[in-house]
């Protein structure tokens, strides 16, 4: 440090190489911090790692951490990697749970972003779907088999990076994954957004979860049973909690907004059961599956 208290650009410099080093630990607090230091230094090389991160975790707050940081990083920045940053963002502004007050957050997060770093307007955004062809479109395809999870593992070992893209991007579409999964661009983000699957699933992991897609549910994508007094149940995601009200946004294909009384409700307790239906894999050969599976741990690529 010179007298004044100021670093100059070669102490910041050295800092930020000591730091990039060490980044990231594992530790998520930890790693949060050093992402915050990174961009206060403005090191570009935090970048992808932090995006990687971001990905990677399930946990809203943790991933609200690093969208705020990141939207104070104003160098190193290019068209894919601000793709995979609007991803992440929009995912957490159409899902955020909270109330009112996580999703003004993020939007102020989204605004800073925009002037900071240069990201699109949402408005001005293209939808991030699936530019599906004449065949993707066609009629359901045909059942094949009831897979269970035996039937497979044997061939995992031939999940890897010399499967075919459009192969698996065509099981992607063909098996309805892209109408509630984000993957490399692809799809809608009423589930999970699948673009770090390959830093949290092995190919055993990630086939058991289409499998049985109710024996682990995220805290960010369970319904709520809502019971009422008359005997009466209601299935969605609560959208918000007044002194009077409870909103809940209710299962597809209804999704409907609907508002019950608290004084309706004799008990309100998380449904057992995924949103993602089982047997979606039914309709694919045993390649397909595989095929399936190499493209989503390869985030699409």
């Amino acid at each position: 440090m010179n007298g004044d208290g100021n670093s100059t650009p070669a102490e910041r410099e050295s800092l930020s190489a000591a730091l990039i080093e060490r980044f990231p630990t594992g530790d998520t607090s930890v790693d949060i911090e050093l992402c915050d230091v990174l961009v206060a230094l403005q090191d570009p090389r935090v970048l992808v790692p932090a995006l990687e991160r971001l990905e990677a975790s399930a946990d809203q707050a943790e991933r609200i951490a690093y969208v705020y940081a990141l939207r104070e990083l104003r160098t190193g920045w290019n068209d894919d990697l601000l793709a995979r940053y609007a991803l992440q963002l929009d995912d957490l502004l159409a899902n955020a749970t909270g109330g009112n007050s996580v999703t003004g957050y993020l939007e102020h997060i989204r605004a800073d972003a925009e002037e900071n770093v240069g990201l699109a307007p949402a408005e001005s955004t293209p939808e991030l779907l699936a530019t599906s062809t004449a065949e993707e479109a066609a009629a359901p395809a045909a059942f094949v088999q009831h897979w269970e999870l035996e039937d497979l593992v044997p061939y995992l070992g031939e999940v890897d990076d010399d499967r075919s893209r459009e192969a698996g991007r065509a099981a992607f579409t063909s098996a309805t994954c892209i109408d509630c999964h984000r993957l490399g661009g692809l799809g809608k983000a009423e589930g999970p957004d699948l673009s770090g699957a390959g830093n949290r699933y092995t190919p055993r992991d990630l086939l058991e979860s289409i499998l049985s897609p109710s024996l682990v549910i995220s805290d960010t994508y369970f319904d709520t049973e809502v019971w009422t007094h008359d005997d009466s149940v209601h299935v969605g995601r609560i959208e918000e909690i007044t002194d009077e009200t409870l909103s809940l946004r209710t299962s597809p294909p209804a999704s409907e907004l609907i508002e019950i009384p608290l004084a309706e409700i004799a008990e309100r307790r998380p449904s057992p059961l995924s949103r993602m239906p089982e047997n979606l894999l039914d309709t694919l050969t045993r390649e397909q599956i595989l095929d399936l599976l190499a493209f989503v741990l390869a985030g699409g690529k």
